[in-house]
């Protein structure tokens, strides 16, 4: 067993987090874990690093899980040496990106990687404050703008692959 050094910066702390309770989707089973890739998820980033492992291009596997009204969800998990990196980017700059998520008078989202407990990693979503501006917007205006960012990742990783080449 590796030994945890006296003092982990909060970093470190965040990615451990992420890659416990935010890489593989909420739905898996219970037998279905990441905690020991995410204890040694720091040290593997800085390995990986140092030998020059870098991100690239693969393709996530699907899967699809029964959903309300017979219609199924969609879910992907991608490679974890690409999810680390996306995890240490975010957990390096959560400052930053917090500030900037901040700046919005519009969202819902108000995103805490949360440090412990048993739930998911990232927090903050208030669906009945969505409910309730969406009801806002339509007494005002008669119709609303709806984004869905489902197709948000496996864009991004095409768009990240494209570029390389």
């Amino acid at each position: 067993m590796d030994q945890q050094p006296a003092f982990v910066a909060a970093n470190d702390q965040r990615l451990r987090r992420l890659i416990a309770t935010g890489y593989f989707p909420a739905e898996l089973p219970p037998p279905f874990t990441t905690r020991s890739f995410a204890q040694h998820s720091v040290g593997l980033a800085k390995l990986w690093d140092g030998a020059g492992i870098r991100k690239f291009w693969t393709a996530p596997e699907h899967f699809s899980i029964p959903r309300y009204n017979q219609v199924r969800r969609k879910l992907s998990i991608v490679n974890p040496i690409n999810q680390l990196h996306v995890a240490q980017l975010i957990s390096d700059n959560w400052d930053d990106i917090k500030l900037r998520l901040q700046r919005s008078s519009i969202t819902e989202f108000h995103p805490e990687i949360v440090g412990s407990g048993g739930g998911r990693a990232v927090t903050g979503v208030n669906f009945d404050g969505v409910s309730r501006r969406r009801a806002e917007i339509l007494a005002s205006y008669g119709r609303y703008v709806k984004t869905d960012i489902a197709r948000f990742y496996p864009s991004v990783y095409a768009r990240a692959h494209w570029r390389k080449a």
